[in-house]
């Protein structure tokens, strides 16, 4: 993954209309409709911080080597939400 730069992380809580808390962190949306849209976007857009995909389901030996392989695997369409909300709501470095 790219960590996204200052200006990216705040144009994605500004042009998805995230809430932030006063701890920084990212609220949920009250509304699911608007959850999945804001998701759907922000997943759409954190494509670009995506440097490599090299991943193998250890019991079908399935290869996954790309964002676009990433979209058609259901179950990992929550990592790619988990990854897209870290954009927003920041990686901890370290052993934190």
């Amino acid at each position: 993954m790219r960590l996204p730069t200052f200006d990216e992380k705040f144009d994605y809580i500004e042009s998805l209309n995230v809430e932030v808390d006063a701890n920084g962190e990212v609220e949920a949306s009250s509304g699911t409709k608007d959850r999945f849209k804001q998701i759907r976007k922000l997943v759409s857009a954190s494509q670009k911080h995506y440097v490599e995909v090299c991943l193998e389901n250890k019991e079908t030996q399935e290869k996954v080597s790309s964002f676009d392989d990433m979209q058609y695997i259901d179950d990992l369409h929550a990592v790619m939400a988990e990854i897209a909300g870290k954009l927003v709501d920041g990686f901890k470095v370290g052993n934190g």
